[in-house]
């Protein structure tokens, strides 16, 4: 399907009507579609941030998300596509919310579920959420990669 084209723009090189075209003309456009089927398709891997929430103090929970928070930046500059629950819902347990702390964890493995790895932080052990979405990461299939 042709894409609706601005025509004051400059032609494509080798356009049959150069005053007419930028894909608008058929020799163009099948040219074009030919390019895209000849390149291959990369996917970013989806990857989501799994580790200790809370903490025992309120400085503690902070600590949590900012080691999520690093492991996030890192995981972007290697290529992935982060989801980081911790800094998604960061800081909204407190009395003045509705949600529950099993909405939370129902979300997030909504959200794990879309993903297609996940990614343990080391305190995960002592996380029973992140008990869980590393189980449920099995259950998917999911690739699980362990920080060093």
């Amino acid at each position: 399907m042709k894409a609706a084209i601005d025509k004051k723009t400059t032609p494509a090189p080798g356009c049959i009507d150069a005053a007419w075209c930028l894909l608008e003309c058929t020799p163009c456009w099948e040219q074009y579609e030919a390019s895209q089927k000849e390149k291959p398709k990369l996917k970013t891997k989806v990857i989501y941030i799994a580790g200790q929430y809370s903490g025992k103090t309120i400085n503690d929970t902070f600590e949590n998300i900012i080691r999520a928070r690093r492991a996030a930046y890192r995981l972007w500059n290697q290529g992935y596509a982060c989801i980081c629950p911790h800094t998604n819902s960061m800081f909204m347990d407190g009395e003045d919310i509705d949600a529950t702390r099993e909405m939370f964890i129902r979300g997030d493995l909504e959200i794990l579920s879309r993903c297609d790895a996940i990614y343990m932080l080391k305190n995960w052990r002592a996380s029973k959420g992140a008990i869980m979405e590393h189980a449920e990461a099995q259950l998917l299939g999911l690739e699980i990669i362990y920080e060093d």
